[in-house]
């Protein structure tokens, strides 16, 4: 198993997903969000997560925000050439028998770096 197989279990078949970098335009199913990212250039990338708040809405279903920084470096360069994004994260989870799984997931970019 891959570990855009791992990332994608943690979705539901029909959720959508918005990338920090492309808000405005969700991707939809399972399927799509794995292809997507299969489909990005190789990079390594560190994510520190925090200020997470969770709303419950039902026995089933909370909203989740949260800010994160993401460092990451691009190995096709010929060195490494690090970046910092700082953004947030704006989530819906269902609960999907005994995990919670995110139905929607919107992510932002407040301001990017080059280190």
């Amino acid at each position: 198993m891959c570990s855009s197989d791992l990332l994608c279990q943690m979705f539901t078949e029909d959720a959508s997903y918005a990338r920090p970098s492309d808000p405005h335009n969700p991707i939809h199913g399972r399927a799509a969000i794995r292809a997507s990212f299969e489909a990005r250039p190789p990079r390594r990338t560190l994510h520190v997560t925090f200020n997470v708040k969770i709303f419950i809405d039902s026995a089933t279903c909370v909203r989740a925000t949260s800010d994160v920084v993401l460092i990451t470096a691009d190995t096709t360069a010929a060195g490494p050439v690090l970046t910092r994004f700082d953004g947030s994260f704006t989530d819906v989870l269902h609960r999907v028998g005994n995990e919670w799984l995110f139905a929607s997931r919107r992510g932002t970019i407040n301001s990017k770096s080059v280190l």
